[in-house]
């Protein structure tokens, strides 16, 4: 037996008497997922179509839980760019260098 203030997981879901919230390993995966459609996306070797497929699946699979803060913060200033990427230094973010 738990407290119910600690919530329970079903699902890849926390979830508690009030709200569901993602669990933060699925947070995490999609983080670096997101930085590999980035690197993937600027050196071309994949569509924005194919972007956008994977944004839209993690987001519907996000928008049951109580989400929308992690999402802009997530999603909120990802571009995604052609040309030659490269880490920026100290950030961890990748950026896409124009030619």
């Amino acid at each position: 037996m738990f407290p119910v203030t600690q919530g329970t997981t079903f699902l890849g879901y926390r979830i508690f008497r009030t709200h569901r919230l993602l669990k933060r390993e699925n947070v995490r995966r999609f983080e670096r997922r997101l930085k590999g459609l980035q690197r993937d996306h600027g050196r071309g070797a994949i569509s924005v179509k194919r972007v956008g497929q994977s944004v839209r699946s993690w987001i519907a699979n996000a928008c049951y839980a109580d989400t929308y803060g992690l999402r802009r913060r997530l999603l909120g200033g990802v571009t995604f760019q052609r040309g030659q990427v490269e880490r920026a230094r100290g950030s961890g973010r990748l950026v896409a260098l124009s030619s």
